[in-house]
């Protein structure tokens, strides 16, 4: 069973977006591992063996190889690009993005909501809702899974939207409801310094609600 995603809440153009971040399969990570591990081997004896040679014989020193003999400055610098690699490695295994996706968006005027798709590579579509057509939001658990569930007309009849999986539905559930039942801190979402606001309340449900990580400002 693939991890649940993590949350993470950011306030951006006037909207506040509850996103999932899916982490990193375990398996890539260790095919990193690998790389760097052999990369790294070979980075450090080559480095090692034409450093060790220059120190002990000079300028002029040579080191042995499967070709014969050649300068430990070729060694060396063999070495230290091996080295060089090995940080590239790591540098992108480290900025490759992640798949992020906004399951919730609350706006001043009304919300959206990605719910469940079929597969993890054919998503559903956003579904977007205006507050007074949103009914009620709750927490649900299928399979051992939390999600928000929001319950709204949509064209005209009842229907049960149920979004992504979230490690932190709950606080999620809770904001959605704040904001349904107080239609004054909606308009704090749309005005140009409505963000400490935004923000404040935010936190002030984390606090009562399952710890998880506080909205950044963007």
């Amino acid at each position: 069973m693939p991890k649940q995603r993590r949350t993470r809440w950011v306030y951006r153009q006037w909207s506040l977006l509850v996103e999932a971040v899916t982490p990193r399969p375990l398996g890539q990570l260790w095919y990193v591992l690998a790389i760097v591990g052999v990369v790294g081997t070979l980075g450090l004896l080559y480095a090692g063996a034409g450093a060790i040679a220059l120190i002990t014989d000079g300028a002029d020193a040579q080191t042995g190889g499967r070709y014969g003999p050649r300068s430990a400055w070729i060694t060396l610098g063999g070495g230290i690009a091996f080295l060089s690699l090995m940080g590239g490695v790591v540098f992108l295994s480290l900025r490759r993005p992640r798949d992020v996706r906004a399951i919730l968006r609350l706006r001043a005027d009304g919300l959206s909501v990605l719910p469940s798709g079929r597969s993890a590579t054919r998503p559903a579509a956003e579904v977007t809702l205006r507050w007074e057509d949103v009914v009620d939001v709750a927490l649900e658990e299928i399979d051992g899974r939390k999600r928000v569930a929001v319950r709204a007309v949509v064209e005209g009849a009842e229907t049960t939207l149920l979004a992504v999986d979230l490690v932190d539905a709950r606080t999620a559930v809770a904001v959605v409801e704040h904001f349904l039942q107080h239609p004054a801190d909606r308009e704090a979402i749309g005005r140009r310094r409505g963000e400490d606001r935004v923000v404040g309340i935010v936190d002030a449900l984390q606090d009562v609600t399952p710890a998880s990580a506080p909205p950044p400002r963007a």
